[in-house]
């Protein structure tokens, strides 16, 4: 076993027993209880927005995977996304956007300041989350094992395996970026604050979690899908026991940071999500 590795394993156990603890102490904090009474909602125009980008996300992962399964594979196609720094800048770039044209509609467009958007407790709030993220580590663990027959290093996200062909700092700092900064940002904003506020205000926060949930695991494939359903559901609980954006960010975030260093401590470990 190289040194990353075992610094990794040191890590995964030390996380495990974290949060084992988490449960142990306040088991009642990831299931509830929810906000009572009203609070503001995104306008029509940011939920058509969202809904939109989000079926047009699941429709790219079915189209992908049906391509993939076929086995009908463009080699010239392969060999220009093979570009690494060039995807995730793609990638980043698609975030920013997301990011410019998403936040002002949520901002402004409703006449009000959806809850939870502007942090009102900031340490408090980063607190919370990454006592979310501990929640969530012993649950996607068990998911994994769950799914390990069928995860392979192709099952593994694009990410991780570019990350695994070309280590170099570039494109580590590019990935964590986009995973750790950027997508969070811009994924917490899409299901969290608008979706499920939204659902919420239609169906009930019990339909608006689950579908939520359901809808952002599905936009990451359903292998990857699967094993990160246990933490959608804790964002998506946690979102309804205290509103912050920055809460869902800092759990989203310490995910795909701990992932992403797992990766790269330990190259030929096990598949992880992204």
């Amino acid at each position: 076993m190289s040194p990353g590795e075992l610094l990794a394993s040191t890590l995964a156990v030390l996380l495990m027993a974290a949060s084992m603890w988490q449960w142990w102490r306040s088991p009642q904090l990831s299931f509830g209880p929810f906000l009572a009474g009203p609070r503001p909602v995104p306008s029509r125009w940011a939920m058509a927005a969202v809904v939109g980008w989000v079926v047009f996300l699941v429709a790219l992962e079915v189209i992908g995977s049906g391509t993939v399964v076929s086995g009908e594979v463009d080699p010239q196609t392969v060999a220009v996304s093979r570009d690494p720094k060039a995807q995730i800048a793609a990638a980043i770039v698609l975030q920013l956007i997301l990011l410019v044209l998403l936040l002002p509609m949520v901002l402004f467009d409703a006449g009000h300041v959806p809850a939870g958007l502007v942090p009102a407790q900031p340490r408090a709030e980063v607190a919370d989350g990454a006592r979310n993220y501990l929640r969530a580590v012993v649950p996607t663990i068990v998911a994994l094992l769950i799914l390990l027959p069928v995860r392979d290093t192709d099952s593994q996200h694009e990410f991780l395996k570019l990350l695994r062909e070309s280590p170099d700092p570039l494109l580590i700092g590019l990935l964590a970026l986009s995973a750790v900064l950027l997508a969070p940002a811009s994924e917490e904003l899409v299901f969290r604050v608008t979706l499920q506020s939204g659902l919420r205000e239609r169906f009930g926060p019990r339909t608006a979690i689950a579908v939520t949930a359901v809808l952002f695991a599905a936009v990451h494939g359903w292998k990857d899908g699967l094993a990160i359903l246990p933490l959608s559901l804790l964002l998506g609980l946690e979102y309804e026991r205290r509103p912050s954006y920055l809460a869902a960010c800092t759990t989203h975030g310490l995910f795909n940071g701990v992932m992403l260093l797992l990766a790269i401590l330990s190259p030929g470990g096990p598949e992880t999500p992204g």
